[in-house]
């Protein structure tokens, strides 16, 4: 089923033109001209004899999504959903080849997901519990803007915007005693934080991950992290310390660069995908940006071509899924919402493409998936998939 893009003006726009405007303004990127230009194709299209969304629907949506698209591609066949991102500006409408709208209305069982939903799950937030040399933990969600603690020399503290900092405090920063200490950054299901370590290197820690580090790099030849789960780096650049991030299966070694690592044990592999800079991996293969190494348990690993702006998504604050199956989408769902994931029926090869704001309540995400055919069912802290 083809996808036509309507407009009512602007015929001399080539349909790559249109299609690449579109992508800008559902990503946030668009400037104002363009933003305008997006909006007025909304406003000239004719809605008679069309359904959309109302009102009440689509400030709620507003919440839940951050596109007007939600394609699902499986078993031969694609299906286009359709939402407005707005009541007063909603973006260029997508009519089928066959002129078929779909519109929220409820599942096929009569039901809709807020009503399974009945005690709705929020999203993740933004904490984490830090652990220090001593073993002493401090929870970051219940910790004032200031000085955490002091270590060896090093002022912890956490800033204005809530991201832990590092700070040499005096020469102490620098003894033999601060080289054995550690600390370790960790979030659980539905956490996620960014702290900056001593270096200047800034860390997004994705949920059910840790990291641990060095409270300062002075004196050591190498800047090394332990990492599990996901986070996503922005090293400060140093040609004569490299910086290394070591996983279960992998180490990736770099001096300068932005990078996200995937390391989750629940994944079958772990992927290292690179923005900007070099970064070698396990000493056989060196990525550039734009590539993305897949290593397996057993040690191989594949360069291929990176998504970019699926892999570090998470960490702009949204679910992307260009060509993604249901059960890793499941996966991701399972971390930020921290729910367990049951599934009854047989398991399907569908791949979902779709962006959605990961700041949605539980229902608000069942309730877009769901229109691609899967079928939910929440009970406390579980969440039932039918297929």
């Amino acid at each position: 089923m083809s996808l036509v893009i309507v407009t009512l003006y602007l015929e001399d726009m080539k349909e790559d033109q249109k299609t690449d405007l579109l992508k800008k303004y559902n990503e946030g990127v668009a400037t104002p001209e363009e933003q305008a230009i997006v909006e007025s194709w909304q406003l000239q299209f004719p809605l008679e004899g069309r359904q959309v969304l109302g009102d009440q629907e689509t400030k709620a949506d507003l919440a839940a999504i951050r596109t007007n698209l939600l394609r699902i591609s499986g078993r031969g066949s694609t299906r286009l959903l359709w939402y407005k991102l707005s009541a007063a500006a909603a973006v260029v409408l997508i009519a089928f080849s066959t002129g078929l709208y779909f519109y929220p209305n409820t599942t096929t069982s009569g039901r809709s997901v807020v009503e399974l939903a009945e005690h709705d799950i929020a999203p993740g937030r933004n904490t984490a519990t830090l652990t220090l040399a001593n073993g002493s933990k401090i929870v970051l969600a219940e910790s004032v803007k200031g000085k955490l603690a002091t270590e060896s020399g090093i002022i912890i503290t956490k800033d204005a915007d809530g991201h832990i900092v590092y700070q040499v405090d005096d020469v102490r920063g620098t003894t033999s005693q601060n080289k054995l200490a550690y600390n370790t950054l960790s979030t659980t299901k539905g956490e996620q934080y960014q702290v900056n370590l001593p270096d200047g290197t800034k860390v997004w820690l994705n949920a059910a991950s840790s990291l641990t580090y060095a409270p300062s790099f002075s004196g050591r030849s190498e800047r090394i992290v332990q990492l599990s789960g996901e986070a996503y780096f922005e090293v400060a650049k140093d040609k004569l310390h490299p910086f290394i991030v070591k996983t279960r299966d992998q180490e990736v070694k770099v001096l300068g660069t932005h990078f996200n690592v995937n390391s989750y044990r629940d994944e079958s592999t772990e992927k290292t995908t690179l923005l900007e800079g070099s970064v070698n991996i396990n000493n056989k293969a060196v990525l550039q940006p734009g590539q993305q190494s897949v290593v397996s348990n057993a040690g191989n690993i594949q360069v291929q071509q990176a998504d970019l702006s699926g892999a570090v998504a998470w960490k702009n604050g949204y679910f992307q899924f260009n060509d993604v199956p249901l059960q890793i989408i499941m996966r991701q769902i399972s971390r930020w919402y921290d729910i367990d994931i049951i599934y009854k029926g047989t398991l399907t090869n569908d791949a979902f493409n779709g962006v959605i704001d990961r700041k949605a309540s539980l229902s608000r995400i069942l309730k877009i998936l769901e229109k691609g055919g899967v079928k939910f069912s929440v009970s406390g802290k579980e969440l039932t998939v039918f297929q």
